[in-house]
């Protein structure tokens, strides 16, 4: 996960190698997806 410090992570999440490979593989074995909103953060500076 680009820019997290591994040891801020709660350990009952896996950090995989590829997400996508990874979803497939939950997907099979009964998961839902739960998507996520993708937020945009503006960095507005006063003029």
């Amino acid at each position: 996960m680009a820019g997290v410090d591994p040891v801020t992570i709660i350990h009952e999440v896996d950090q995989v190698d590829n997400g996508f490979v990874a979803i497939i593989g939950y997907q099979l074995q009964g998961y839902d997806v739960v998507r996520i909103p993708q937020v945009t953060i503006l960095n507005i500076q006063g003029k």
